[in-house]
């Protein structure tokens, strides 16, 4: 009777040996035999990612750009409308600074821009919602010069502010510090908070959060003030 062969236990030390290897001798088809580095490069790469992010200021700009393709447009109520809040007596008491010219020439209160429409916005260079809606307050600005008086306030340092500006191309926007203690509804906790002001004191929008200034809604309600007024 013919005997069949046992296995050869050569040919299993073969295919070890002939088992593919890296450039570090290691075994390939062993995740485990690589070396750490290897095992976790996607890990690694991520973390690296992150970091480099941080580190550039390029997180704050990638959360700029997606609130910038997410952000609402802001309710506006009707002119018409007198149930419409109005700002406080106090409010007008506001004292504001420049952040440029004469110190003499800095300062001056809320209420010397009564009787026009206003637009306020609470905000930080350091803030990516702020950012985010930077954009549409510019175009904002750019579409009705000053006509349309525009507060932009921050608590950050002059310098640092104008040198943010100049860099990021918000030169021509209209900045301004708090001189004094930021009345109701200004005195807020979180950033970025705007208001559009009718000529008569009445809030005709109140946004917290970035939001698209330059909409077809708010450009309308000031084309609206403006007529009133003229």
């Amino acid at each position: 009777m013919e005997r069949t062969p046992e296995p050869s236990s050569t040919s299993g030390q073969m295919s070890e040996e002939n088992a593919p290897v890296d450039a570090d001798g290691q075994r390939a088809d062993k995740p485990e035999g690589k070396p750490w580095y290897k095992r976790h490069g996607s890990d690694i790469a991520w973390v690296l990612g992150i970091v480099l992010l941080w580190q550039t200021g390029g997180l704050a700009w990638l959360q700029a750009q997606l609130l910038r393709l997410t952000a609402p447009t802001p309710k506006v109520e009707a002119l018409a409308d007198a149930s419409s809040t109005a700002l406080p007596q106090s409010a007008w008491d506001w004292r504001l600074r420049r952040l440029d010219g004469p110190l003499e020439a800095q300062f001056f209160h809320l209420s010397e821009l009564r009787g026009r429409p206003l637009f306020v916005n609470r905000w930080a260079t350091w803030c990516g919602p702020c950012r985010a809606e930077l954009p549409s307050i510019r175009d904002l600005h750019a579409a009705y010069g000053e006509d349309l008086a525009m507060l932009l306030i921050t608590d950050e340092n002059p310098e640092e502010v104008r040198a943010w500006l100049e860099k990021n191309g918000y030169a021509d926007l209209p900045v301004y510090r708090s001189a004094s203690a930021a009345p109701a509804p200004f005195d807020v906790r979180s950033i970025p908070a705007s208001w559009l002001v009718h000529p008569d004191g009445r809030i005709l929008a109140e946004h917290k959060g970035a939001a698209r200034w330059d909409a077809a809604s708010v450009r309308s309600a000031v084309d609206a003030m403006l007529t009133e007024t003229r």
